[in-house]
């Protein structure tokens, strides 16, 4: 059993956050490691088809949407979804490999999230290349139109639903009943009071409308430093 954040978690999210960074001085195609990463998920899909959960094993996180939209960007030949897999799929990248539960290490649902999230960084890194010539708003409305057609999904299965973590933070009193949520947000940070708890007591605060309020405003703040900062740091001389 590994701990979370122990030095062992610590040296496992920092090789697979390397990997990538190593690897992407090669001459590599994102357009083949696209399929690879698709193929990635299509294998995710047949090992759980025998214990196939429509509430929890889907293709609706943001991570496993990506190499779909992918081969849209490969196929239609589109700057727009090419520029989109460049400017978010690191970030997905390293979120999924840290905040990512490491026991047991060993099982293929483990090692496959850690080299999936891996390749998906490596395949940004490629993309980032080139400079990023999109747009805030386009960029934005492909991100706006995922999440609420998940939020659509995880409200019509109901059952514990909770894709793209989207229930976790807008519903946080209701943790205890989500198939899947995010282990690291329920360790203890301030005495004993976990990230849940304090956003379940924001939420008892502010009540349903201005809690939602806060949180996309909290976001979409957050998504245009990031788009700013991205630009900047891609903008060739």
């Amino acid at each position: 059993m590994i701990e979370i954040f122990s030095l062992s978690h610590f040296l496992i999210i920092i090789f697979f956050i390397i990997l990538p960074i190593f690897l992407v001085r090669f001459k590599l195609s994102y357009k083949v490691l696209i399929f690879l990463l698709l193929f990635l998920e299509v294998l995710r899909l047949e090992v759980n088809l025998d214990h196939f959960e429509i509430n929890e094993d889907l293709s609706l996180q943001l991570c496993f949407i990506y190499p779909f939209i992918g081969v849209l960007s490969v196929f239609f030949k589109s700057s727009l979804f090419r520029d989109y897999l460049g400017s978010f799929g690191w970030f997905f990248g390293v979120v999924g490999i840290v905040f990512s539960n490491p026991n047991p290490l060993f099982s293929f649902s483990t090692l496959h999230l850690y080299f999936y999230h891996s390749l998906m960084i490596l395949i940004s890194f490629l993309i980032l290349k080139n400079k990023i010539t999109t747009s805030f708003l386009p960029l934005f409305i492909i991100l706006i139109v995922q999440i609420f057609f998940t939020f659509i999904v995880n409200f019509i299965i109901g059952n514990g639903c909770n894709y793209m973590f989207l229930n976790t933070f807008l519903f946080p009193y209701d943790k205890a009943v989500y198939k899947v949520n995010i282990d690291v947000l329920s360790m203890h940070v301030f005495g004993s009071l976990s990230y849940l708890d304090i956003l379940d007591k924001i939420y008892a605060c502010l009540g349903d409308v201005y809690y939602v309020f806060l949180i996309s405003l909290f976001s979409t703040i957050i998504y245009i430093v990031y788009i700013a900062s991205l630009k900047i740091v891609t903008k060739k001389p």
